[in-house]
């Protein structure tokens, strides 16, 4: 129904800053070959409440890598896009509902140049009535779906499915939710982790991630003080701790990339460098991870020891006249 050459993306809930649209304009009228740009966005809980920045990739190939990899590479609400290019490859498309604007950045991709700007122009708020969380399963279905319909129109090899599942299946919108708070401890907003926490434990009160991660919310909400003193005391101890909270952020998206053992070394490296009750209890998740991984591995490909271990079983499990019981 609109007939303006750009249109602007947003959701209802979410507040768009006061030069917004300026911004991006400027930045389409200057840059013809550009068919879509987005922005970094500040991410608030349900009352407005910081939880952490989030930033986005700002060149065409990082961002198309991005989203080849399931990530939204521009953030949806915070879009800017000429309609007659996007009129001119379909528009959206219902086959990817809930993913619907990574298949559309996908195909974009394929006509033009996409963008982000460096600076915060969208306020992006969080809750549990979100799609990403309500409809997370079907969200992560049809993001592969779109990936794997984007490589086969680049004649290259589709992602492992599992990357994509595990999120869901790890359990559902609890590790939504989950991630959120892991950012809001990042950037030191206890307030807004302690709400996503106690949310998680309301809605699962008999699981045990939920009290992990209100646990890990109480011991920074004790360190933080003592840490503050101590940065303002030694100089030095400033560059370590900034390192170690990169460590840190690596390990998150090792672990989102299926590298665990990488992620371990880099909770680890953390920990030698600026050691806390936090960085610590990271270490034992990424343990926990990384063994499980490997468990998994020894089920998924076995090794010639089990192969001879399941021929004696099944030699042991044989009657006396040779048939298999």
């Amino acid at each position: 129904m609109a007939r303006g050459e750009l249109i602007a993306r947003m959701d209802g809930d979410d507040i768009s800053l006061p030069n917004r649209l300026a911004r991006q304009v400027h930045f389409l009228n200057e840059h013809q070959e550009c068919v879509v740009v987005g922005c970094n966005i500040q991410v608030v809980d349900a009352e407005g409440s910081p939880i952490c920045l989030q930033e986005y990739p700002s060149d065409h190939e990082s961002i198309v890598a991005s989203c080849l990899h399931g990530y939204g590479g521009i953030p949806h609400p915070g879009s800017m896009f000429r309609r007659r290019v996007v009129q001119t490859i379909g528009g959206y498309r219902e086959d990817y509902v809930a993913a619907e604007d990574l298949d559309l950045w996908l195909r974009l991709a394929e006509v033009g140049v996409l963008s982000n700007l460096p600076d915060v122009l969208l306020t992006y708020r969080v809750h549990r009535q979100g799609v990403s969380i309500q409809r997370i399963n079907l969200q992560v279905q049809n993001a592969y779906n779109a990936v794997t319909d984007a490589c086969h129109r680049r004649n290259c090899c589709p992602p492992d499915p599992e990357l994509f599942r595990k999120g869901a299946a790890a359990g559902g919108s609890e590790i939504v939710l989950a991630g959120w708070c892991h950012l809001a401890l990042r950037d030191d907003n206890l307030r807004s982790a302690m709400t996503l926490a106690v949310s998680m434990v309301r809605s699962k009160p008999l699981g045990l991630q939920p009290y992990l991660h209100l646990f890990k919310v109480i011991i920074a909400s004790v360190e933080n003080p003592i840490h503050l003193r101590i940065l303002r005391k030694f100089p030095g101890a400033t560059e370590r701790a900034a390192k170690a909270n990169a460590a840190l952020e690596r390990r998150h998206l090792l672990h989102g990339d299926g590298q665990h053992r990488e992620a371990l070394l880099s909770a680890w490296q953390s920990v030698r460098l600026y050691p806390t009750l936090n960085k610590v209890f990271f270490l034992g998740g990424s343990a926990c991870r990384y063994t499980k991984s490997l468990c998994f591995q020894r089920v998924k490909n076995p090794t010639p020891s089990d192969f001879r271990s399941a021929q004696s079983r099944h030699k042991a499990a044989k009657t006396d006249d040779g048939e298999d019981v």
